[in-house]
């Protein structure tokens, strides 16, 4: 080399940086712990499922006959012709329409509206597709694929 000093190596990994008042090194620190904890809470709220998930899963469907008022449901993956009772195809797919004040379903026709809750009398304010259970809770009698769909 000719007279020039060899450059030295001005950083190096335990350098802490320091301009005035600003500590990169505690800002760096803090950086990854707030990526570290916006991480855990990710993972912690998106496992499991939310209230809308619950509202549109359900076992099954439900229905009423416009005709003969017979309550019937289906498997989920069974959508119905006719009614099972009297065969006319005038049929209504029922939904859950949800009480805010005490979270009980009333089972009811679709496109109704909104209705009053069976068990206390305020308007509904939410909606859901019912499950088997609520389904039955409302008196209707499980039904298959034969009966609904006549093969």
């Amino acid at each position: 080399m000719t007279g020039r000093p060899a450059p030295r190596n001005l950083v190096t990994p335990a350098t802490k940086v320091n301009l005035g008042s600003i500590d990169f090194d505690a800002i760096t620190r803090r950086g990854w712990a707030v990526i570290g904890l916006c991480v855990m809470a990710a993972l912690l709220l998106g496992c499991g499922k939310g209230s809308v998930d619950q509202a549109l899963e359900s076992d099954a469907n439900g229905y009423l006959c416009r005709s003969c008022k017979a309550k019937f449901y289906v498997d989920r993956q069974i959508f119905a012709d006719f009614c099972p009772a009297c065969k006319s195809p005038g049929i209504d797919q029922v939904v859950g329409f949800v009480c805010a004040s005490d979270s009980f379903t009333t089972v009811g026709p679709r496109g109704r509206g909104s209705m009053r809750c069976d068990k206390c009398g305020q308007p509904t304010s939410g909606l859901s597709i019912p499950r088997a259970k609520d389904l039955q809770a409302w008196g209707a009698a499980k039904k298959n694929r034969k009966e609904v769909c006549g093969s």
